[in-house]
């Protein structure tokens, strides 16, 4: 069997698995021999620029005798699809890594595919959808040569998280990650960021227990790496994977809501238990390597009936060809890479020389010229090019006057060009446009500039995952996360301006039409409330900013500052302390605090607090406090 991968690097463990298929099928010389083949831009065994080239060209560079029998497309959703893939005489499967990030440019664009492999969510969404093409495939595995045990290594965290602190991306997981913290005062507890290599090993291995939770409720890298490496794997008790490959209470600990503390303390000092937990984890992962997976999707797709399929049914072959470089271009639009702009600039314009009615086309293209404005120092390039963005959605205006996309884009344009009095039209403008009840001002569903993953584009890809069966529903929502952003914007605009009471009314808007993504606003509004001298709604307002958000070290600061000048000590002292046990644990508070708290047992000492009081606060300071 001939297999082509595109879009991966030979070197990574998926690259090292492939190496390891193709030496032992050569060795074995089995009936089943399978040779795999990669494609990429830079290392693959076939060099393949999708920015230049089309995917006709891969022909040409195959080996002599070559005759594919499927092609493996890993992570379109981050990856430029090239021009021209629809037509591939082959069958050709995508595998959906990150799809929750992207899930707006993949609608469409993995109906080139004949068959579809990703997480479970990700196999339920799409079949709600309609898609038949899909099966249940874990992406994530580990490397049994790297991911192990390692001698005479003592066990010096209770518990240990390894992975990155978003709260744009991980809001769920980082409320847990609090939670987790509230335990530092009675146990070794460390959150790690950034740590790779031969230190992520080793910390796994100094770990009693490893926290974990899965972002789409699958079963990660993390959650097997743990386990490799001498771990107790401790995991959200709704996740959608983990029994297929972990026993609950004999391989792995499921939390929730309920027992979290109580668990992660039991499995902390029992510690027979947890290892007789981790040695049956240890064996169960023996199964679950790279290797082990990448044969597994080779059995599926076979099972699927994929091999030596002659007649494709690919809905994208059937669109008419200024909607194919549309969508070509957005597959360009979120692709990683600034060179992926240039494409979608030139796909989104040959598009509009076809059809050149589409608001939706002008809105992208215009999309396209800003994101690339944004990368040229040379501020009159970048200003002339951002111009040229606010023509396009202006054009997409003119043919759609209820295009609240292009306005919500004209308004973040005029801010880029420092036009704020601009961007308050465009933005009061979107928001009479969601209060009309007008239908139809959702013409494009996608397309928000600028470009990047803030917790915006992020719950625009949830919702549109989520309600992909209901367009209604659909339409409802991004109205509601659209008010929230455009009203916190609005807000903002009349707080720099100082007039704080319009912009109280907007920062209660937003709050009312998405509370729980509302703590950028909470925290402006609390601010607002502050010099207003309304302390309790101020001090409210605090607290739920920092509930939502408790990894801001910013809110945080703020609120120890507050109630520290409005001379409420107790309570100032318990957000001392929340936040001392917080810094203890997380690389992200390593900053000069010391100020704060001087100020603070000063005051005390004015006051004439009791001198137990006094040496108390002092001891934490000295204990936990980083100074520089």
């Amino acid at each position: 069997m001939k297999i082509l991968i595109y879009n991966i690097n030979p070197n990574d463990y998926m690259g090292q698995a492939v190496k390891y298929l193709n030496s032992r099928n050569q060795s074995e010389n089995s009936p089943d021999f399978s040779e795999i083949l990669i494609i990429n831009d830079t290392n693959g065994d076939i060099i393949f620029n999708p920015v230049t080239e089309n995917f006709s060209d891969i022909e040409a560079k195959l080996p002599p005798g070559w005759k594919t029998d499927v092609l493996i497309f890993w992570g379109p959703e981050y990856t430029l699809i090239p021009q021209g893939f629809e037509n591939t005489p082959f069958p050709i499967v995508a595998m959906l890594g990150d799809w929750n990030l992207s899930f707006s440019n993949l609608r469409d664009n993995i109906k080139q595919f004949d068959f579809i492999v990703s997480d479970k969510s990700c196999v339920e969404t799409l079949k709600k959808a309609g898609y038949k093409n899909v099966d249940y495939w874990p992406g994530n595995a580990f490397n049994p040569d790297f991911h192990k045990r390692l001698p005479n290594v003592e066990k010096i965290y209770d518990v240990v998280f390894i992975g990155s602190i978003n709260n744009d991306i991980h809001r769920k997981r980082e409320k847990w990650l609090y939670r987790l913290t509230s335990m530092a005062d009675k146990y070794k507890i460390n959150i790690l960021l950034n740590v790779y290599g031969d230190k992520y090993v080793e910390t796994l291995n100094q770990s009693k227990i490893v926290f974990n939770y899965g972002i789409r409720k699958e079963i990660n890298m993390r959650a097997f790496e743990a386990p490799a490496c001498g771990a107790l794997l401790f995991l959200e008790e709704d996740n959608l994977e983990v029994r297929d490959y972990f026993e609950p209470g004999k391989e792995c600990i499921l939390y929730n809501n309920d027992n979290f503390e109580e668990i992660l303390a039991y499995y902390i000092a029992h510690d027979q238990e947890r290892e007789e937990i981790i040695k049956a984890s240890e064996e169960r992962v023996k199964t679950e390597s790279y290797r082990h997976h990448l044969e597994r999707l080779l059995k599926l797709i076979k099972e699927n009936g994929i091999i030596g399929l002659k007649k494709f049914s690919r809905p994208f072959c059937n669109l008419p060809q200024s909607e194919k470089l549309y969508q070509n271009g957005l597959s360009a639009l979120y692709a990683v890479g600034n060179k992926s702009i240039l494409a979608a600039k030139r796909l989104f314009e040959e598009s509009l020389k076809l059809n050149s009615d589409s608001s939706e086309t002008w809105n992208a293209c215009g999309l396209a010229y800003a994101n690339d404005a944004l990368e040229p120092d040379n501020i009159q390039i970048k200003n002339t090019v951002l111009r040229k963005a606010m023509r396009m959605f202006g054009k997409a205006i003119s043919l759609n006057p209820l295009s609240v996309i292009a306005y919500y884009n004209q308004g973040n344009i005029s801010l880029a060009l420092n036009q704020p009095e601009a961007a308050k039209e465009k933005f009061l403008k979107v928001i009479d446009l969601l209060e009309s009840g007008t239908e139809n001002i959702f013409d494009c569903k996608t397309l928000l500039f600028p470009r990047e993953f803030n917790l915006f584009r992020i719950e625009w890809e949830n919702i549109t995952a989520a309600f992909i069966d209901s367009e209604n529903s659909l339409f409802r929502e991004y109205k509601n996360l659209l008010s929230w952003k455009v009203s916190e914007k609005m807000g903002d605009y009349f707080l720099k301006n100082n007039h704080f009471e319009q912009a109280q009314s907007f920062y209660l808007k937003s709050i009312l039409a998405r509370p729980e993504l509302a703590s950028q606003s909470r925290w402006k509004l609390a601010e607002i409330l502050k010099n207003q001298g309304n302390n309790e709604d101020a001090y409210q307002q605090y607290q739920k900013a920092i509930n939502d958000e408790p990894f801001n070290k910013l809110i945080w600061l703020d609120i120890i500052d507050f109630l520290f000048n409005i001379n409420w000590y107790s309570e100032c002292e318990q957000f001392c302390r929340k936040f001392l046990l917080l810094s203890s644990v997380s690389p992200l508070y390593e900053i000069d605090t010391s100020d704060i708290y001087t100020s603070l047992i000063f005051e005390i000492r004015l006051n004439e607090i009791q001198k137990e009081k006094i040496d108390n606060i002092m001891s934490i300071c000295q204990t936990n406090m980083k100074y520089n």
